[in-house]
């Protein structure tokens, strides 16, 4: 990764995590504050955009349009909340509903998939030319000041009555009733207030970038959950203030579009970005979880990360060999025997917990006897010689080893023949000569390796081509570097 470029490409990432990060705070309002799984911003995200762009292509101010696409977005979670409260609909349902309404909505009024703007004709607030612009209309700029502003609003407003109203109910709706809190009433504004930052984040969106698109909006809701859950482990411990909360989840949001960027530049295709969003929001959830599950059984953790630390750093190497996974063994071995003692705890209640530890530790043993080879086999490389059989070969029985000096040696060769390989200048008739008689490994035939002239005067003896490779030719692994000839040349 060139850092050059990163750096030219950091801008961007800046100013994009910046606008996501007002959809993150329209997120967090449902899923932190009212506890309620809302699916409606996927939809929102690109009503917003629809409506900010069409309104300003028929003329409007830009201000004026961004506060339409704020209405918009209201009356989405209107008719979500609506859904969820009068008609009795699960959260999670009236948002798919909702959002479903919103792409033929979209479609209706863009007049179809995609509306692009002027950016010079329509008087935008930002765009991405501007991104690297040291002015007011910087993207970077402006977005910030909009950030600060909607952070302090939303901090003055569940200040207020009403809107301890609105996180009373997701705390705790039964004891909100008890008081004589509108539950119902609360849920839609929070709604509301959600989808229309939401529908605010899509209008930003859709001028930075020119462009309103249909499905603009697609999997906004997972990039939302990383912003919030990023956020929240970063700066969950420094910030406990409502407020500072808001703005943790903002950064959350940068966060996430800065390591989106470093992966694009690291050579990941880009359409595996949403599955890494998905997995992202997965790992950041089961932590927490995890955490407790650890914190009850404390001899485990040592064992199991340092066998996952040795899987990362074997995953890292280029050539995978059973001897590898040697420092794992200790720790396995005690994983193992955690397991063990934990079996034979539970076996003093009951006759049926004893039956299964048994049965269990039968699986492993006819495993490890019967069953690893054949499936070894089935999924191995049929054609593997391990180059360690010409160690049996009587031929070579005091004959030195060399390889072509302008080809690198696997090392792994050295330890399976058992002899020291040499390098050997393959194309000096002196010095090949001086060897003879000698095995020379080579990754071509013999005929390729040595010069006609020189090989015309040797009396040349095949011993065999060796695969090393561990998986068969049709899996894109194979690799032509593990398959070495051995040839025995001698004076006629």
């Amino acid at each position: 990764m060139n850092i050059a470029t990163l750096f030219n490409a950091m801008p961007g990432a800046l100013a994009q995590g910046l606008i996501w990060a007002i959809m993150a705070i329209g997120v967090y309002l449902t899923f932190r504050i009212l506890d309620v799984a809302d699916l409606t911003v996927d939809g929102t995200l690109g009503l917003g955009g629809a409506v900010c762009i069409m309104c300003m292509i028929s003329g409007m101010n830009v201000w004026l349009s961004l506060l339409l696409a704020f209405g918009a977005g209201l009356l989405a979670g209107l008719v979500t909340g609506l859904f969820h409260t009068f008609m009795g609909i699960p959260a999670i349902l009236a948002g798919i509903l909702t959002q479903l309404s919103l792409y033929s909505i979209n479609l209706k009024i863009m007049g179809k998939a995609n509306q692009s703007i002027n950016v010079d004709k329509n008087g935008v607030l930002i765009s991405l030319r501007w991104v690297k612009e040291f002015a007011l209309r910087n993207p970077l700029v402006m977005v910030s000041i909009i950030t600060v502003v909607l952070i302090g609003i939303m901090y003055w407003f569940f200040g207020t009555e009403l809107g301890c109203g609105i996180r009373a109910t997701g705390a705790n709706p039964n004891m909100s009733r008890a008081q004589g809190i509108n539950t119902g009433f609360n849920t839609v504004l929070g709604l509301m207030l959600s989808n229309g930052l939401v529908a605010l984040a899509g209008a930003l969106l859709a001028q930075y970038q020119g462009f309103a698109d249909v499905s603009m909006g697609r999997g906004a809701i997972v990039i939302g959950l990383a912003a919030i859950i990023i956020g929240e482990a970063l700066f969950g411990k420094i910030f406990h203030n409502f407020g500072l909360r808001l703005l943790g989840v903002s950064l959350g949001a940068v966060v996430y579009y800065i390591v989106i960027q470093v992966v694009i530049l690291l050579g990941l295709d880009a359409n595996l970005l949403k599955l890494l969003s998905a997995l992202v929001v997965a790992v950041f959830l089961a932590i927490p979880y995890w955490k407790k599950r650890i914190a009850q059984y404390p001899e485990y953790l040592f064992a199991v990360g340092w066998m996952l630390l040795q899987l990362v750093l074997l995953s890292l190497m280029p050539e995978k060999k059973m001897r590898y996974l040697l420092p794992m063994a200790p720790t396995m071995a005690m994983s193992v025997a955690f397991v063990l003692l934990w079996l034979i705890g539970k076996s003093r209640y009951g006759k049926a917990t004893r039956i299964y530890m048994w049965s269990i530790l039968g699986i492993f043993v006819v495993a490890e006897l019967f069953l690893l080879r054949p499936i070894g086999a089935l999924f191995g490389n049929p054609e593997a010689h391990s180059i360690a059989l010409t160690r049996q070969d009587k031929r070579l029985q005091g004959v030195s080893f060399y390889h072509n000096a302008n080809e690198d040696l696997r090392i792994e060769l050295v330890y399976e023949a058992g002899k020291k390989i040499l390098p050997l200048n393959l194309g000096d008739s002196a010095l090949v000569a001086a060897k003879l008689p000698c095995a020379i490994v080579s990754r071509e035939p013999i005929e390729k390796e040595i010069p006609a002239n020189i090989l015309g005067g040797l009396r040349v003896t095949r011993i065999g081509t060796f695969d090393d490779n561990k998986h068969p030719k049709s899996n894109r692994h194979y690799t032509q570097a593990f398959v070495n000839h051995v040839t025995l040349i001698e004076r006629k």
